[in-house]
């Protein structure tokens, strides 16, 4: 019996754990533990255990809202009304660093532009919010009017929308960015989105990671799987 067959078998498993998630689990630990393994032979600083644990938690919670059907309730609505445009944001969060993307579309589901950041930070709020900061410069750069930034990140959300904000210390300097930059546009909302319908800007950062690429991002030479809102992105292994 092969390994795959030992663990399909239902008594070779914990209590409530399913066949699939136990294979997204371990292909999530895999990966990041090869790519650490490749840092440490390439003479680089291995990446701290707990760190590692968070990636790891991290890319299983990715891999299992792609692989969850989307629920009714978190169909939503996410065509901008006529005059606006809609700015998906999302992050992807490598081991020592991360890519931020923003996919603007207009009221016709039209794709304007796509723009991507690398930062030097691992911590996904933190990531989130300094690329909301970066979509609405790249938008007053634009030129665009009326914008609704789109979030999956509860606390940024609330952070950035809250009319007296306590101190946050991660946060404070990304949100002074975003309200120097948010007067050069004549409206503005930044609204949370449910993860399971913000694919589009997920698998943009995710191609951004994966292909090093910063800035106004080309939509010809992007995957065609990158562009759809309920749908992860999976790089062709060719």
């Amino acid at each position: 019996m092969g390994w795959l067959q030992w663990f399909n078998c239902s008594r070779n498993l914990p209590n409530n754990l399913e066949f699939g998630t136990f294979l997204i689990g371990a292909i999530c630990i895999f990966e990041v533990l090869w790519h650490n393994r490749n840092k440490v032979i390439h003479g680089t600083i291995s990446t701290p255990i707990n760190e590692v644990i968070g990636i790891v938690r991290r890319k299983f919670q990715d891999h299992s809202y792609a692989s969850q059907p989307l629920p009714k309730s978190a169909e939503i609505c996410i065509t901008p009304p006529t005059g606006w445009i809609a700015c998906h944001t999302d992050v992807s969060i490598d081991a020592d660093q991360s890519y931020g993307a923003a996919v603007f579309r207009d009221s016709s589901n039209r794709i304007q532009a796509v723009f991507s950041i690398h930062l030097n930070v691992t911590n996904p709020t933190l990531a989130e919010a300094l690329t909301i900061v970066s979509a609405a410069e790249f938008g007053v750069r634009r030129t665009f009017t009326n914008v609704i930034f789109l979030c999956d990140n509860s606390l940024v959300v609330s952070y950035f929308n809250a009319l007296q904000r306590e101190d946050h210390q991660l946060l404070n300097g990304a949100v002074e960015r975003f309200y120097a930059a948010v007067p050069n546009l004549v409206n503005w909302k930044v609204k949370k989105i449910s993860r399971g319908v913000n694919f589009l800007a997920h698998n943009s950062a995710k191609w951004a990671r994966y292909h090093g690429s910063v800035g106004e991002l080309a939509v010809s030479n992007m995957d065609v799987g990158v562009f759809r809102d309920d749908t992860e992105w999976v790089p062709d292994p060719g």
